[in-house]
């Protein structure tokens, strides 16, 4: 759309794009979802890069399939191992980044790694290249998957190299970077992503 509207001519083919939602008036997202949701009282927990599951070794895999369950499962922290940053207020509000979390005392921005919404618990990661933000595979629910052309559509146990992308305003990945596999009934698997390019992090969109 900005380079159709840069031969256009128009002045708002570069213009900074809106992190809002347009429907709700001249009001930051966090704080329309706060006026709507009740806040939860939570907990931050900083996890650190020398975490033993960054660095554990895979077990052996009796098959292709065991081991895409593998590498797109949700690593699994505890409060236990790590350090309680502070207290936070409206824990649904927060999803990746950490502004407006209140985190001080770092070199780097912290980044939301995981949520215990059970526990109301915040996970966060120090800095853009912090392992628990990357992931070698990725699974999607088949409801969260909308398929363009229908006669393209995968079947259980099929395959496909596409081109993607992981976040908004992410460059499109080279073709055959990527793998999609229909490798269960009720969802998709991706994997050989571009490690350590591609960080995953919770409700992520990728586009094909």
């Amino acid at each position: 759309m900005r380079e159709i509207a840069k031969e256009l001519g128009l002045v708002t083919a570069d213009k900074k794009d809106s992190q809002g939602l347009c429907f709700i008036g001249k009001v930051s997202l966090p704080e329309f979802l706060k006026q709507q949701l009740q806040p939860k009282e939570g907990e931050i927990v900083e996890i650190f890069s020398d975490f033993d599951g960054f660095s554990q070794q895979p077990p052996a895999f009796s098959s292709k399939l065991e081991e895409l369950q593998y590498l797109s499962s949700k690593i699994k922290y505890h409060k236990t191992m790590v350090k309680s940053l502070a207290s936070i207020k409206g824990l649904s509000i927060y999803h990746w980044q950490s502004k407006g979390l209140g985190i001080g005392g770092h070199k780097e921005s912290c980044f939301i790694i995981s949520r215990d919404m059970e526990h109301n618990i915040i996970f966060v990661g120090e800095g853009r290249n912090f392992p628990g933000l990357f992931r070698k595979a990725l699974k999607i629910e088949n409801n969260d998957v909308h398929w363009i052309r229908e006669d393209l559509k995968l079947k259980n146990g099929e395959s496909m190299e596409v081109m993607a992308r992981i976040r908004y305003r992410q460059p499109w990945r080279k073709p055959h970077s990527i793998s999609l596999k229909k490798a269960f009934s009720s969802s998709l698997k991706i994997r050989n992503l571009p490690s350590p390019k591609v960080s995953l992090p919770r409700g992520t969109l990728m586009k094909n």
